[in-house]
């Protein structure tokens, strides 16, 4: 009796034991979370000192840090990993884990109504347009993805080598280099001839005259020097368009919860981090002043007949994504009211 008593203690204790064992040895889902190391990486579009890069540097370095060293990521700039246009597909194939994705990309015709001629002429209000779109259930095309924050580009104006357009007329014969999609478009409704030409050789094809003009935002037309080869401003608001910061949904649900939980901090301190780096239209305007620029805008009525051929091009847009089951109607719509919101 007393015999089996023990040997009942000594195998109990015993199996106590291997399942100590087994528990350090193999450690709960849980823990094994909490102790993964992520290793990731970031592909940029411009050189890392670019105000695009910076916040998304900041982003990358505090995550880092603030989930004590289990992600680390290492971050490509220049587009050295592969084109803008192709991160949709860099991500989900895992050639990167975080990168800014463009919103003329072919992957997104919702997006791509940011574009759109004068319908979110502000950057300030494309971050708000893009979270509605967002929220009301708009962009199914991200479906696969974990937006983290939108960073809008600076509105986009007409610039013009040797000639000072100031009515629609004036716009027949010139070659105009514009975004593709709605810019290309829209130049070529206008009366323009559009020309396609690698943001990289833009400088020298203005040199030449073998473009007369393009759609561009100041920041770049101040970073490649163009006041060294056009003349004219014209300070029409046309559209604003924006990268967004992203990761793909299967990677973000990979993350344990408390680094999720730094993940939205970031997303959230992020725009307001990317927001100091703004400069007002006011501010943009007297930069290129000074730089030498002849600065004017049109007059109200060839305003309106600008904004005309703009509204045609819309309507254009939303009748042929219309017909291929995408709401493009009710896209336009909020975002105007987006953007007429007081």
């Amino acid at each position: 009796m007393h015999i089996r008593k023990k040997t009942g203690v000594s195998v109990l204790a015993m199996v106590i034991f291997m399942i100590g064992v087994t528990f350090i040895a193999y450690p709960s889902k849980s823990v094994q979370a909490q102790t993964k190391t992520f290793n990731l990486k970031y592909t940029g579009v411009y050189p890392p000192t670019d105000r695009f890069e910076v916040t998304s540097v900041w982003w990358c370095r505090e995550l880092e840090k603030r989930s004590n060293g289990r992600v680390k990521i290492n971050l490509y700039f220049n587009q050295a990993l592969g084109k803008i246009y192709d991160y949709p597909k860099m991500l989900k194939g895992g050639v990167a884990d975080i990168g800014q994705f463009t919103n003329a990309a072919a992957e997104f015709p919702v997006l791509r109504s940011f574009h759109a001629p004068y319908v979110i002429p502000s950057s300030v209000r494309s971050v708000d347009a893009f979270w509605t779109l967002y929220y009301k259930g708009f962009l199914k095309e991200l479906d696969d993805f974990k937006p983290l924050w939108w960073q809008p580009t600076d509105t986009f104006y007409f610039m013009f080598r040797n000639k000072k357009v100031t009515k629609l007329e004036e716009l027949k014969g010139l070659k105009i280099r514009g975004l593709p999609g709605f810019g290309a478009e829209f130049n070529e409704a206008l009366g323009a001839t559009g020309v396609a030409i690698p943001g990289a050789d833009v400088y020298q094809a203005l040199e030449r005259g073998t473009v007369d003009g393009l759609s561009t935002v100041p920041s770049y037309a101040q970073s490649i020097k163009l006041h060294e080869v056009m003349k004219y401003w014209l300070w029409e608001p046309v559209f604003s368009g924006g990268n967004l910061m992203c990761m793909t949904k299967k990677l973000y649900n990979s993350f344990p919860p408390d680094i999720q939980v730094v993940i939205e901090q970031l997303n959230a301190e992020a725009r307001v981090v990317f927001t100091d780096s703004w400069k007002t239209a006011t501010q943009d305007k007297e930069a290129v002043r000074k730089l030498g620029w002849e600065v004017y805008e049109l007059s109200p009525d060839e305003h309106a007949r600008w904004k005309k051929v703009g509204q045609q091009v819309v309507d254009k847009w939303v009748a042929e994504n219309e017909a291929k089951g995408i709401p493009a109607r009710q896209v336009i719509e909020l975002l105007s009211r987006v953007m007429n919101f007081e």
